[in-house]
């Protein structure tokens, strides 16, 4: 059967299709050698706090607070362009770049937004959305562009803590070095600020997005009377305030993503935060009128789909097809000169 079919199979079908697999293997290497470093040099702009004590001496200062921008890149550049008119000190980022989770998609959100954040601080965590897909829970590239993905700093007299909850749920490991920090750099500061992406609690009942609840109750052990100030956290696209173990917790509205506030004109927004030397003057939400295009459609498709790690991925399968076809092609070709002969 299978001797038939190879004397009666076209050896240049197979030929052809072993070309275009090659064909195919030249392009994304070109693309993967050439294009792709675009997008994975975008990340200069980004600062690093990191176990840093910033400005000792500031009393009062401002910060802006984004999140869940998801891609749309033009309406977190005016997001960006907006709270930079109350002259924030830093801006803090409490994850969901993407919606699409490729490497290359979030780094091509650095590309977009790197020009409009210019000389302001950057502060990053990452949502759930900014988790890649091609190794489920893998981390890279966001251990790569923070060097890890919770960490500390100090700023005037208060400690700021980012934590890494993108997945509704801490592991033991990162609570661990959350209960260090507490007990070793937490008195060295007036106030302690702790933001991440997913929040303890539900302040809106409607809406089911907080931790699991054995993390829940592992954080309440670890912040239990450790004087928290304030906790920020995105995830649920709509700005509110509630209380977690006595903590003030407040919600960050969405810089992109669809919203989930029911009042009007609250499609898109961010927060500031003002403080003093008594700790957290006011915090309040800023929304913004957006009406225009949102992302760039071609760019992103080029980020998500044609420079993304699939292409990477690729090659050897198609390479590996390209080979077999023209060893196919080879029998096909051997078998019908023996049987003319």
């Amino acid at each position: 059967m299978m001797l038939r079919f190879l004397k009666n199979s076209s050896y240049k079908m197979f030929f052809i299709l072993g070309g275009l697999g090659f064909l195919a293997v030249f392009v994304m290497l070109l693309i993967h050698i050439y294009v792709a470093p675009i997008f994975f040099d975008s990340t200069r702009f980004l600062s690093s706090p990191y176990s840093a004590f910033l400005v000792p001496e500031k009393k009062e200062f401002t910060i802006a607070i984004a999140s869940d921008s998801g891609s749309e890149n033009r309406v977190l550049e005016a997001v960006i362009k907006d709270a930079k008119r109350h002259n924030p000190d830093f801006m803090l980022y409490l994850g969901d770049f993407m919606d699409h989770r490729t490497d290359t998609g979030l780094y091509w959100m650095f590309l977009e937004i790197g020009p409009h954040i210019g000389d302001m601080p950057f502060y990053p965590v990452f949502g759930n959305h900014d988790i890649t897909e091609h190794k489920k829970r893998d981390l890279y590239p966001m251990k790569k562009i923070l060097g890890n993905v919770y960490y500390w700093f100090g700023y005037g007299d208060v400690l700021f803590i980012a934590l890494d909850i993108h997945d509704e749920s801490i592991d033991d490991a990162q609570l661990e070095w959350l209960r260090g920090i507490l007990n070793n750099i937490r008195p060295l500061f007036k106030h302690c600020v702790i933001y991440s992406h997913v929040p303890p609690i539900n302040i809106r009942q409607e809406f089911d997005h907080k931790l699991d609840d054995t993390s829940v109750e592992k954080l309440k052990n670890v912040l239990k009377d450790k004087k928290i100030t304030a906790m920020l956290f995105g995830h649920v696209h709509y700005f509110d305030k509630g209380e977690f173990i006595g903590i003030p917790v407040y919600t960050i509205p969405s810089s992109g993503q669809l919203s989930r506030d029911n009042k009007p004109n609250t499609d898109y927004g961010y927060a500031i935060m003002e403080f003093d030397k008594h700790g957290i003057k006011k915090i309040y939400p800023k929304y913004i009128d957006f009406n225009g295009s949102t992302r760039e459609y071609q760019e992103f498709w080029l980020a998500r789909d044609i420079c993304s790690f699939k292409v990477v991925e690729s090659i050897n399968p198609v390479l590996l097809f390209s080979l077999l076809c023209f060893i196919v092609g080879g029998i096909c070709y051997s078998k019908q000169k023996q049987h003319k002969v």
